[in-house]
């Protein structure tokens, strides 16, 4: 948690504030929970349709990748770049259909 001192008016109080601050995941952290999602991913590939592959990977992986992206992407390195990137091609060649890319 990180605390701060409330102010009122011109004067501090004596009184703190705790604020829990989200803090999102790396890329390798990333990537680590992606890997077991795409084993399920594997497993339900036979009994069912790829719309509920195609589901499954949105609600599950591009979920957490979209929701990290946002407050990483821009000081990832080309190699962390090419393993978020390999991780979307990888459910793509599990579904048998076109997924956005990472970008």
């Amino acid at each position: 948690p990180v605390y701060i001192r409330w102010w009122k008016g011109s004067r501090a109080s004596n009184s703190w504030a705790c604020i829990s601050l989200k803090i999102f995941p790396g890329p390798r952290t990333i990537i680590k929970k992606a890997h077991p999602r795409l084993y399920f991913l594997r497993l339900r590939r036979v009994s069912l349709s790829k719309k509920t592959l195609s589901n499954f990977y949105r609600y599950t992986i591009e979920s957490m990748l979209a929701g990290c992206i946002v407050a990483w992407f821009g000081n990832l390195s080309t190699l962390e770049r090419k393993r978020l990137q390999k991780v979307v091609n990888t459910a793509r060649s599990i579904i048998g259909s076109d997924l956005p890319t990472i970008e």
